[in-house]
C-alpha cells in the first residue's frame, strides 16, 4: 500500500499494512526529540520507526447541502455568507 492507501484504509477502519502516523505535527518537542536522540543515536525518527513521511491530501467530497435553505433563519446578510463559504469549497 502507498500512504494514500494506508490513510483511507485507516479511516474506512480496517487494518492498514503500516499505521499512518505524522511525527512533525504531533510527535516531538525540543526536549522529546533531545531523549530520542540520546536513547537511540538516530537524527531521523521516521527512518527509526519506519514512518512514512510522504503524505497526500485526502480530499473531502463537495457538500450537497443547500446553503440558502439551510442558514438562511441564522443569518441576516445570507449572500455575504454564501460568499464566505465558498472561499472555502465548492458551494
Amino acid at each position: 500500500m502507498n500512504s494514500r492507501e494506508n490513510l483511507l484504509t485507516t479511516l474506512r477502519r480496517k487494518v492498514p499494512d503500516r499505521v499512518p502516523i505524522d511525527l512533525d505535527w504531533c510527535g516531538f518537542n525540543r526536549e522529546a526529540f533531545r531523549l530520542f536522540r540520546e536513547k537511540t543515536g538516530s537524527d531521523n525518527p521516521h527512518s527509526y520507526f519506519g514512518a512514512d513521511k510522504n503524505f497526500e491530501y485526502v480530499g473531502l467530497c463537495p457538500t450537497m447541502v443547500n446553503l440558502k435553505e439551510r442558514y438562511s433563519s441564522f443569518y441576516q446578510n445570507l449572500t455575504a455568507f454564501v460568499e464566505a463559504a465558498r472561499e472555502y469549497g465548492k458551494y
